[in-house]
């Protein structure tokens, strides 16, 4: 084989995802995460009203993230159902998004 041909085989080899079935439990984990992030995001805005309660998410989140991420270890299950999962779905940007179109199509 030549070179060239050795080194973009290993190259494919290389960014080759592993089978889904291998990363179920990461699946499960994230799956659980968001569900549980997307509970405290709803209770929030119920509690705070949509523009606060998006807001106290956004900014609490970010910081717990912010804090856990560089002691979690990256290929630990927790990492993803807290940081990846929960605090993911938790701090979504697209509501503050789509609050702020929403506003400034009003002109509100």
């Amino acid at each position: 084989m030549a070179p060239s041909q050795a080194s973009s085989a290993a190259s494919a080899r290389a960014i080759t995802p592993p089978p889904v079935h291998r990363n179920v439990p990461a699946l499960i984990a994230v799956a659980i995460g968001a569900l549980v992030g997307s509970i405290l995001r709803t209770v929030a805005t119920e509690v705070w009203g949509t523009n606060t309660g998006v807001m106290v998410c956004n900014i609490v989140g970010c910081l717990v993230l912010g804090a856990l991420t560089p002691v979690m270890a990256s290929t630990s299950h927790w990492r993803r159902l807290v940081c990846t999962g929960l605090l993911g779905t938790l701090t979504t940007y697209s509501s503050l998004g789509v609050l702020t179109l929403n506003k400034s199509a009003h002109g509100t």
